[in-house]
């Protein structure tokens, strides 16, 4: 029997779309995949998941973009370390290099909504070459 797949109301967009697991060291990042060409990486906010990106993650696919959008570790499909300090910042900037380091030949244009803004901006103040695109703080 063939397996089905019932993609939600809002996904159809993304249907043609992909999952991955990308493992860095001991934490298991689902990441959800759309379009060819650079690539534009998503990091939700709280209480979100990777599905919040499914509107721009169609509009930019379709202007020639690879659109990735991470649940970040702690949510949905992603690991759930149980030491506290698997939180800080630097943790969750080095998800997100890693996930463009295995998508995006290691650059990326980055978008951040609520708590995935200041991961954003912490992963640009430092020396990362990963990030190559950047806006100006909203102060």
């Amino acid at each position: 029997m063939e397996a089905r797949v019932r993609i939600p109301l809002g996904l159809q967009g993304i249907s043609a779309g992909q999952q991955w697991f990308l493992t860095d060291y001991d934490v298991s990042l689902r990441v959800a995949t759309v379009g060819a060409g650079p690539l534009i990486l998503c990091i939700h906010g709280w209480p979100e998941l990777w599905i919040s990106w499914r509107h721009q993650m169609q509009h930019f696919s379709q202007l020639g973009f690879t659109v990735a959008a991470m649940d970040v570790r702690g949510y949905g499909g992603s690991s759930k370390p149980t030491d506290i300090a698997a939180y800080r910042l630097t943790e969750l900037c080095s998800d997100a290099v890693a996930v463009i380091n295995a998508l995006g030949d290691g650059q990326a244009i980055v978008f951040g909504h609520d708590w995935g803004a200041p991961i954003v901006w912490t992963a640009v103040s430092a020396p990362l070459q990963a990030f190559v695109e950047s806006l100006p703080s909203p102060a």
